[in-house]
């Protein structure tokens, strides 16, 4: 859900300049952990993939309710790392949101 105001786009999760870019996957600690089960990553991967601190990652990845949040800074670069190594993430539609691989297996 983005608002437009003044040229900038107002987004759900922070603020981006580009009124047509993709909005930021808010991760919580299910999403991160299943993102990180398709690519067969340990923590320590993610850590070196997006420079969050291992210890931030277990801590957060440890927690169980889904309202939990990483820093704007840490999410996005934890949902960048992701996405380069060919994650898509599938926004909340009223089913929840979702990840898949970006492009089919067969052309994986």
């Amino acid at each position: 859900m983005r608002y437009c105001f003044s040229g900038l786009a107002i987004l759900k999760f922070g603020f981006h300049e580009d009124p047509d870019s993709m909005t930021v996957t808010r991760l919580n600690p299910h999403l991160c952990r299943a993102a990180r089960a398709f690519l067969d990553w340990q923590q320590q991967h993610l850590s070196d993939a997006s420079g969050i601190p291992r210890p931030t990652i277990t801590a957060f990845e440890a927690k169980r309710d889904d309202a939990a949040k990483m820093s704007t800074m840490n999410n996005k670069a934890a949902v960048e790392a992701f996405e380069a190594a060919g994650l898509e993430f599938i926004p909340e539609n009223g089913g929840g949101a979702g990840i898949r691989f970006r492009e089919r297996k067969g052309q994986r």
